[in-house]
């Protein structure tokens, strides 16, 4: 099985997108426009995330770092997309505030934002 490896990136105040791919290193990041090099990237204290290969139940691109709503039952439990490995092998889970993982289920499961952009999300979640 095969999946797309992408990934965007968080610096300062703004969410990165890859740009076109003039090398084979991927330096080089772009959002409304506005280019971004690795130095820049680097200097800036960026953050990469890694696109999972799932999309969420409105077909949404679930990302490291994404808040996830958990509809189960009467619960709605929220919690953020982590990778998780050991020395045998790495999943991607989705972490809620009490520290417990469960499986991303696509078909439930829907990104209502994400830990740099959406920070107060995680506050609401917490009460």
């Amino acid at each position: 099985m095969s999946r797309e490896i992408k990934f965007r990136c968080w610096v300062g105040k703004k969410m990165w997108y890859p740009a076109i791919y003039l090398d084979e290193k991927c330096s080089d990041w772009i959002q409304n426009g506005d280019m971004l090099d690795s130095n820049d990237f680097k200097a800036r204290g960026g953050k990469y995330m890694q696109f999972t290969g799932l999309h969420d139940k409105n077909n949404k691109e679930i990302y490291e770092g994404d808040l996830i709503k958990h509809v189960t039952g009467k619960e709605k439990p929220l919690g953020v997309v982590e990778y998780f490995a050991n020395q045998d092998n790495g999943a991607y889970f989705v972490c809620n505030i009490d520290g417990m993982r469960y499986g991303i289920c696509a078909c439930i499961d829907e990104v209502i934002g994400n830990i740099y952009e959406n920070p107060e999300l995680l506050r609401e979640g917490s009460q």
